[in-house]
Order: C-alpha cells, then sequence, then structure tokens
C-alpha cells in the first residue's frame, strides 16, 4: 500500500498538493483580514470599470399636496383719512367753492378820437373773466387813483362812491395790487398805472355789474397815449 503510495505522490505532485492548500487557506486569510467596506478602497480606474451604464428616466410621479404656506392673510383694517391738502381745490367743479379765490391782472389803452375839430373822449372795456364761476354774482370794487378814489358797483350795475371811503375799500379788499385779495362776494381791483385813463363810473349806459362768471370794466380814455392796467381778486360768497 505505501509502496503504492509512493508512486502516486511523485515529489512534484507533493509540491502542486502543497501550493493548493496554502492557496486555499491563504485566500480565506486575505479575505477575512482585507474586507471591503467601502468604495474608497477600490482603485478608481477600477471603480470606473464597474459602473456600468445609466438607466432610462422613470415616469414622474403624482403630485404631492401643497404646503403649508402660501396662502393669503386676512385684510388689514382701513387707515386713517389723511389730511386736507394745502393746495385747496382742483379738478372741474360747478362753482368756485364758497370762501376760496381766485385772482388775475387786467390792462387796457387807447387814444381820443379825432371826429371834430375838439378831441373826443374815447371808451375802452376791459374784460374779467373766472377760472369758475361763483354762485353769485360779486359786487365790484375799485380804488381809483382820482377822486371820487374808491367807488363800489352793485350786481344791478349801479356805481356809488364807497361810503367810508379807502378806509372801507381796505376792509372790503384787504390786500394790494402786488398781492390782491378780496373779501367773500366782492371783486377788488387794484390799479397799478392810470395814465389818462380812468374807470368810467359817470355813464351809467357803459357801467354795468358783475355777472357769476365775470366782470367788463368801462373805461374813459381821455388823452392821446392812454393806458391803465393793475391786478383783481374775488372770493366765493
Amino acid at each position: 500500500m505505501f509502496s503504492m503510495m509512493r508512486q502516486r505522490f511523485s515529489v512534484a505532485g507533493l509540491i502542486a498538493t502543497l501550493a493548493l492548500v496554502f492557496a486555499i487557506s491563504g485566500g480565506a486569510w486575505a479575505a477575512n483580514k482585507y474586507l471591503i467596506t467601502s468604495t474608497k478602497q477600490i482603485k478608481p480606474s477600477v471603480l470606473k470599470a464597474l459602473k456600468g451604464k445609466a438607466g432610462p428616466q422613470g415616469p414622474q410621479g403624482p403630485q404631492g399636496p401643497p404646503g403649508p404656506g402660501g396662502q393669503n392673510g386676512a385684510n388689514g383694517a382701513a387707515g386713517a383719512t389723511g389730511p386736507t391738502g394745502a393746495t385747496g381745490f382742483s379738478g372741474f367743479v360747478e362753482s368756485l367753492p364758497s370762501g376760496k379765490s381766485l385772482t388775475g391782472v387786467w390792462g387796457t389803452s387807447g387814444g381820443r378820437a379825432e371826429i371834430s375839430e375838439e378831441p373826443v373822449d374815447d371808451y375802452s372795456m376791459v374784460p374779467i373773466t373766472f377760472a369758475f364761476p361763483l354762485a353769485s354774482a360779486p359786487t365790484i370794487y375799485y380804488d381809483m387813483q382820482t377822486p371820487p378814489l374808491p367807488v363800489m358797483v352793485t350786481p344791478s350795475g349801479e356805481v356809488l362812491p364807497l361810503p367810508g371811503g379807502t378806509e372801507a375799500f381796505e376792509e372790503e379788499c384787504p390786500g394790494t395790487a402786488a398781492e390782491p385779495k378780496a373779501t367773500a362776494g366782492s371783486l377788488c381791483v387794484y390799479p397799478v398805472v392810470e395814465k389818462e385813463a380812468q374807470f368810467n363810473f359817470t355813464d351809467p349806459e357803459v357801467a354795468e355789474g358783475a355777472e357769476k362768471f365775470g366782470a367788463v370794466l368801462p373805461f374813459r380814455i381821455f388823452g392821446e397815449k392812454s393806458y391803465a392796467k393793475g391786478s383783481w381778486a374775488v372770493m366765493a360768497p
């Protein structure tokens, strides 16, 4: 029997058997000692070769429920009304509000008519138009620079010397030609220059009262080169 074993196991066979045993036991020992737990343990070139191609994109999933945010909050309380602007009024109005004023300028010029041997005085009509009509016609107050000094013209067209003179005029018209002002229901006319021209308060045919939307001031021209100019103010009653 031993002779048969000696015949079967030659030196080369014995070496091959021992190599197989060491290979099996060594692989088990290496597997136990060098266990791979991370891709960092694999060489990048080997790891790249191990990666497969990306597969096709999968179908879109269902839409999720809305989040808790995004809802509109409740309306806040209305704020307090702001103060009235300092500019007074603006825009279209049917009539000038009571206590509000309008201002402007006026002027006229002319010469005596040469229709006979003796020159004849001429007439000039100066229109004053209100940007907004008044609720009622105002009384005209004119501060003449020549006697009889201040006069008034009623809405009916009656021309009268102003009782109280300059003091009465200043009560109705508390301004100046540079800053014209008027009290309620008054149209105040402030002359700056009257050169051989005068407000015509003596001729009832040309004198007339103011209207709700303006007035026409009659002037008598008694010089070759006559002119007059000034400012005005009116306040709604």
